[in-house]
């Protein structure tokens, strides 16, 4: 896949401390932070290419691993139909307790809806869990059966909110394939949810394998209607691409941004 294709890109674990320059791109930056080594870790960028005619209205970073941007197709609707809010999020499990972690992600959707943008939401990153594995323990002392309470609080969280998973739900990901591999282990790490006025305008999902990454790149494709015109068409590719260690803004990445930019 090119990156000519993508509109917005939404990275994950970046561990960039500076802003980054991509020539013609709206950039929203969260920057990493320095580990118990004193190595960078985590980090959230999500770029908008202005050709598209998609626009920045809002950045606001929560914490380290939730970044909030919200943007302005570029249709005909009217205003808050035509604006759609993304959490881009990078759970880092050792860094941050799972209550803390739901606790902003709680905070996070509940001013999104007290601001009255709820209507479209879409959830993006890597979680590092398995959501849709039925991984059941056993617990040999009272002979039952659990589930991993990291997995079941996360996907209580989701249907609290009424947000829907795309994984294994959409065209082109049925059924669900693995979005992370290394060596002989491989699971489904990466994933989407996106409010129930946001699923109607998904047309599909594709988990791409990338070459440098063991991570892959979830692409959702949107139908995006203009009432003015009584048409739909499909425009806007929102894409997610994590991974550690894998794609990195580096000199050769924003040379390419560049060109695709038109310079």
């Amino acid at each position: 896949m090119s990156l000519e294709d993508v509109d917005i890109l939404c990275l994950q674990e970046t561990w960039l401390l500076h802003l980054p320059v991509a020539d013609g791109f709206e950039i929203a930056f969260n920057t990493a932070i320095k580990g118990a080594k004193g190595r960078p870790m985590s980090g959230l960028l999500t770029l908008v290419k202005l050709e598209s005619g998609i626009r920045i209205l809002s950045a606001k970073n929560v914490s380290a691993y939730i970044q909030v941007v919200e943007i302005k197709l570029p249709t005909q609707q009217p205003r808050n139909t035509d604006q759609l809010t993304f959490i881009n999020v990078y759970w880092q499990h050792t860094a941050m307790q799972t209550e803390t972690f739901l606790d902003l992600v709680t905070e996070t959707i509940s001013n999104i809806k007290d601001n009255g943008t709820d209507s479209k939401i879409l959830i993006c990153g890597d979680l590092n869990i398995n959501c849709l594995k039925d991984d059941t323990k056993s617990d040999h002392a009272n002979g039952k059966e659990f589930r991993d309470p990291t997995i079941s609080a996360w996907l209580q969280e989701m249907k609290a909110w009424n947000l829907k998973i795309l994984n294994g739900e959409t065209p082109g990901d049925i059924p669900a394939h693995f979005t992370w591999k290394r060596d002989q282990q491989q699971s489904t790490i990466d994933y989407m949810f996106v409010s129930e006025r946001m699923k109607q305008d998904v047309v599909r999902l594709d988990i791409i394998e990338m070459e440098a990454s063991d991570h892959c790149m979830l692409k959702t494709t949107l139908k995006i209607h203009r009432t003015k015109e009584k048409i739909s068409y499909q425009c806007t590719n929102l894409t997610v691409a994590p991974g550690r260690n894998r794609l990195r803004l580096t000199q050769n990445k924003l040379e390419k941004l560049k060109k695709i930019a038109g310079e």
